[in-house]
């Protein structure tokens, strides 16, 4: 078999076991920070992380997500990129957090938190933000399955540090969030200690120009990607109060395990066709679509046979979460086709595409969300990004039958090197 296939599929691998651990460790965490919290205290904390995780996500205004593209595309080697773009990002982190320190002292924001929430919210900007760009660099290089190691150990003390203070009562909202900010920290710690690159505080003017003139297509498509998936969130917050949005995001965590799939290939694609020949990236992109497809309808169709245990494990409170849990089921199904398709524009240096459909997108999900939460609540929110999921998802396809000359039955249907190829996979992973 292909040895580019071979490397692309234990990386995969990888990312899936991994994610699945995570998933497990998490979904244990969830369980007791439902219990432990109730609707109103998840709510309370949820509401936070994602603010903080936008502003953590988009504050670099495109420098990061151009990171992987120059370390492998352009002249500049990775060391001046590494320096770059981290002293960049410690520049805006300072605006970012003054700002939002300055904007909570005249209580204009996050009135109902006190300054041990904001203090390690700027903490959580921090971490989150360099653990992009080293990851970044990592993806570049298709350092995989370090990075899965990683992330692993960050998760194992995260389940570990709630697991030994619930028994305690110790867990509160201030405790959870603690929690996770430290668990970003110890992400960033373990980069920092493995990778091979020098650290000084240089600003590259002629390089920032260059990856933001590049950056900034592929960060407005992220920015509104990550909104398609949290504005429903966001929206119940304002209109509906923090233990409906405590409800929801249950049913928002179970939904997207579908996403584990796009979730385990998505940076093995991208580091795979970053390294791959031109006439061989088609292949790998319609094969990755084509399993993504199927596997994420196979977890789909196990959450809705599991959809009645949301009772059993998390409590009568969070009920209302079956009905949403069930509607965005069927739109993770066609969100993760477009996770996984949106990389074949990237690698190509087209990110034009990807910008346009992740906007349309994204304004199709708030209007839908403005006229169905007030309506029908959580389910209405529900049914907003579900719609806005499939779209996503469905656009991607067509462009890439109708422009990009793939073949649809080649997408969707097995055929007899399908096998073949699935079988040897197999063998070389285990």
């Amino acid at each position: 078999m292909d040895d580019n296939l071979v490397s692309y599929s234990k990386n995969i691998f990888s990312n899936f076991t991994t994610k699945i651990i995570k998933i497990f460790m998490g979904f244990g965490t969830s369980i007791i920070i439902a219990r432990t919290l109730g609707a109103e205290g998840k709510g309370y904390v949820q509401y936070i992380l994602l603010v903080f995780g936008i502003l953590a996500g988009n504050g670099h205004l495109g420098i990061s997500d151009a990171t992987d593209y120059f370390i492998k595309k352009s002249d500049y080697d990775r060391e001046t990129i590494y320096q770059n773009n981290l002293s960049y990002l410690f520049l805006v982190w300072i605006i970012i957090s003054s700002t939002v320190l300055l904007l909570w002292n005249n209580n204009i924001i996050f009135k109902e938190y006190n300054f041990i929430f904001i203090f390690e919210g700027i903490l959580f900007i921090l971490f989150s933000s360099f653990n992009i760009v080293m990851k970044k660099i990592y993806i570049a290089e298709e350092k995989i399955i370090k990075i899965n190691n990683f992330y692993l150990i960050n998760s194992l003390i995260v389940f570990l540090l709630i697991l030994i203070l619930w028994p305690f009562d110790l867990l509160n909202e201030t405790v959870y969030f603690s929690i996770r900010v430290l668990g970003l920290g110890i992400n960033w710690f373990l980069f920092i200690k493995d990778i091979d690159l020098n650290y000084k505080f240089v600003i590259n003017k002629v390089l920032l120009f260059k990856e933001f003139k590049f950056g900034v297509y592929i960060y407005i498509s992220a920015f509104s990607v990550y909104m398609m998936y949290r504005v429903d969130q966001l929206m119940i917050k304002n209109f509906l109060g923090s233990k409906e949005l405590g409800i929801y995001s249950i049913a928002v965590v179970l939904a997207e395990l579908v996403l584990l799939v796009p979730g385990s290939i998505t940076s093995a694609l991208k580091g795979k066709l970053y390294n791959t020949e031109e006439d061989k990236k088609q292949r790998i992109t319609t094969l990755t679509i084509k399993y993504t497809f199927y596997f994420s309808l196979l977890i789909a169709l196990i959450g809705f046979v599991m959809n009645p245990l949301i009772i059993l494990i998390y409590g009568t409170e969070f009920a209302a979460a079956k009905i949403p849990f069930v509607v965005l089921l069927l739109g993770t199904i066609f969100a993760a086709l477009g996770k996984v398709c949106y990389p074949h524009f990237l690698i190509d240096g087209r990110p034009k595409i990807h910008l346009f459909i992740t906007i349309l997108t994204l304004v199709i999900n708030v209007i839908l969300n403005l006229i169905l939460i007030p309506v029908l609540k959580i389910n209405g929110a529900a049914i907003a990004s579900t719609i806005s999921y499939f779209v996503y998802g469905s656009v991607y396809i067509l462009i890439l039958v109708k422009k990009e000359k793939f073949s649809f039955k080649n997408i969707f249907l097995f055929n007899k090197k399908d096998i073949i190829f699935i079988k040897k996979v197999m063998g070389n992973i285990f």
